[in-house]
């Protein structure tokens, strides 16, 4: 008896360690890539979520990508400069935006008008 509740103190010990190492920041993916085309999404605070309320700048860096063709659709998301390669934006979610806290982004680009979306959490402002 003794020994089966050691064992599922030590399971549970190292579960709990597994899932509290784990970064969700890092799970998020911020590229997109087909072929030679790829997206990527470069926050400005440098990780991998969005502050509510917070103006933040982002990049969507484009390589081979023709910047004409390219569109992105979202929440809060304001074109700020479009450079060679680059699209410069700004994102700001309010709040009341979501139950999920995450905010979706679309985007479109070349002839065949590829399409891929990107879920980005959002948080409260630290």
């Amino acid at each position: 008896m003794r020994h089966k509740i050691i064992n599922r103190f030590l399971i549970l010990i190292t579960f709990t360690f597994l899932n509290c190492g784990k970064d969700k920041s890092e799970e998020v993916p911020l590229s997109y890539k087909s072929g030679n085309q790829e997206v990527k999404i470069e926050i400005e605070n440098g990780k991998n979520y969005i502050e509510y309320n917070k103006p933040t700048k982002t990049d969507f860096v484009l390589t081979n990508i023709d910047i004409n063709s390219f569109s992105v659709y979202g929440l809060g998301i304001r074109i700020i400069d479009v450079e060679e390669g680059v699209m410069k934006t700004e994102i700001n979610v309010p709040k009341e935006y979501s139950e999920k806290d995450t905010l979706n982004i679309k985007i479109q680009f070349g002839e065949e008008r590829k399409k891929c979306e990107f879920n980005i959490p959002l948080t409260k402002a630290e």
